[in-house]
């Protein structure tokens, strides 16, 4: 027992040489921090103080810009849709085709240069103004992409021999147009064109309309400035009805289109997701309405237990002839039990003078 304890006096000696007994309050640091507290502490001049850079008050162009940029995140992080990617896509769009129309030597035509170019076109006397429009849809579209080629190639060949001075053909009267489908609502609502594409020959100031469908006309720019030079144009009808515009109910068609339009641009703003949520509580609405009640009494007053109806007392005279039936099959059960009573007591009658008899012809033998 000796020897351990003095074994661990040794080690508790020795382990006092080399163990540090800390830092205490009061006492200065040794350590690199220590260092920097004192040279601080000497220096006598104070620290640089530099002053923050002001804010730059933001515009109401750019804090809406920022609102809008925050709104297409987070519409994207909810729904996958990128609002921001699709207005940039239709803005290059609409630049392409108007490079393209530049290109070409074509007017693009809508809703609200219609009226300006068409129908208040500033003519000499006696002159005739005949456009050659095409009605085309996406570029998606097959059939559409054929004709707009077509018609295309028709104008820049007009355009250059124009401007060569080569130019066998008179076309001084023509001008080439195009209107996209997609964005003329309110001119494609009064012509009732419902699937593009559409060669059209516009004269008297936009009153006379002229349609070639897909399946009346073969998609060649040659031909169709022949067509135009040699007035052929002419021969295909006018378009003459109702609903045309010098028809009964063309100035009618005129304001619908007018609105609509306007119902299609304030629409159009709305995306596909908010249509379809509105779609469904529309639906959800009627479909309540139709299941309603037919008054507010009905509806708020206390729903009555359902009673079963009262049971109806046999009439008498299907009650008497009941019983007559049942009296007639109880005299019947009794009548068949008396005859079997009767035949049993027959046949015991029977078997007892048997007997007797039997007994009677024996007693004879034996004397």
């Amino acid at each position: 027992m000796k020897i351990p304890t003095l074994s661990l006096l040794l080690l508790a000696s020795s382990a006092s040489a080399y163990l540090n007994e800390g830092w205490k309050p009061g006492q200065p640091s040794t350590k690199f921090v220590g260092k920097l507290a004192n040279d601080l502490s000497s220096s006598s001049d104070p620290l640089p103080s530099t002053p923050l850079p002001k804010k730059k008050k933001q515009s109401y162009k750019e804090v809406g810009k920022n609102l809008l940029e925050m709104l297409n995140l987070s519409m994207y992080t909810a729904t996958g849709i990128d609002v921001k990617k699709a207005v940039t896509k239709a803005q290059s769009n609409l630049e392409f085709q108007s490079s393209e129309d530049e290109r070409d030597g074509t007017v693009r035509l809508t809703d609200q240069n219609w009226e300006e170019l068409v129908e208040l076109e500033e003519l000499g006397k006696g002159e005739e103004r005949v456009w050659a429009l095409i009605v085309h849809g996406p570029k998606t579209d097959p059939m559409s992409s054929v004709f707009y080629n077509a018609h295309g190639q028709a104008a820049n060949i007009s355009r250059e021999l124009t401007a060569n001075g080569t130019e066998t053909l008179d076309l001084s009267h023509v001008r080439w147009g195009r209107i996209d489908y997609l964005n003329a609502t309110e001119l494609m609502t009064r012509w009732i064109i419902f699937k593009p594409p559409y060669l059209v020959f516009v004269s008297n100031r936009g009153k006379d309309l002229r349609f070639l469908a897909p399946r009346e006309v073969r998609p060649d720019p040659f031909l169709l400035r022949e067509v135009l030079a040699s007035g052929e144009w002419v021969e295909a009808p006018v378009w003459k009805s109702r609903f045309a515009p010098a028809g009964k109910y063309g100035p009618h068609l005129a304001k619908f289109a007018v609105g609509y339009r306007i119902w299609s641009e304030k629409t159009a703003k709305i995306p596909r997701f908010a249509w379809l949520a509105m779609s469904g509580v529309v639906s959800q609405s009627i479909l309540a309405w139709l299941h309603r009640k037919s008054g507010p009494a009905e509806k708020d007053a206390v729903p009555k237990p359902k009673t079963l109806p009262p049971i109806q007392p046999i009439a008498p005279a299907a009650s008497d002839k009941a019983l007559a039936v049942a009296e007639g099959v109880r005299r019947r059960a009794a009548a068949k039990v008396e005859a079997e009573k009767l035949a049993a007591q027959e046949e015991e009658a029977k078997r007892v003078v048997e007997e007797s008899a039997a007994k009677a012809k024996k007693g004879k033998g034996r004397k």
